[in-house]
């Protein structure tokens, strides 16, 4: 399964850089951001089936990622656990990439896809560790005991290492 993976990988990069004039010319930026109607799009009666192809691949290649997910607990297992903070902060650090021409104008090169993929994981990695879930944690996790109608209940929440909930003592 995993070696299908890394070949659906592969294959997909293959597609991507080689085809990249195309994917310039039919603006797939914007059909992937799906905030804009077929006609704006100036694309054929068919449109529809593209945006589905699409949503087909999109799901093709996750289910590739998650069968090359490790099944065991390494060093960074733990930031999985934050993925939230990821999640909601990571527009504020890519919002000046995309709306300068720092990247728009830039010609890609053999080491630009690496590139681009380690600056993801640092991101990710940075967006979750400890001194930024202690700044935004008031934003991404509220502490918010006057929605309790018995305070007994906020209190016995105490501070849990697991945002998610998942851990929390029987009682």
């Amino acid at each position: 399964m995993r070696a299908l993976a890394v070949l659906t990988f592969a294959v997909g990069g293959f597609i991507a850089w080689f085809y990249v004039d195309t994917w310039r010319a039919v603006n797939l930026r914007e059909w992937l951001f799906y905030d804009a109607s077929y006609d704006e799009l100036g694309g054929p009666w068919w449109s529809g089936a593209v945006r589905l192809a699409l949503m087909a691949i999109a799901i093709v290649l996750s289910v590739a990622f998650f069968a090359l997910i490790p099944r065991g607990t390494y060093w960074w297992t733990h930031f999985g656990q934050y993925t939230m903070y990821v999640y909601l902060l990571h527009s504020f650090v890519l919002y000046p990439f995309r709306e300068t021409d720092i990247l728009r104008n830039a010609e890609p090169t053999w080491l630009w896809l690496p590139a681009v993929i380690v600056l993801s994981v640092v991101i990710a990695l940075v967006l979750a560790m400890k001194p930024v879930r202690a700044v935004f944690r008031p934003l991404v996790e509220p502490r918010p005991a006057w929605l309790f109608a018995d305070p007994a209940l906020a209190a016995r929440e105490g501070r849990r290492s697991d945002p998610t909930g998942s851990k929390r003592p029987r009682t």
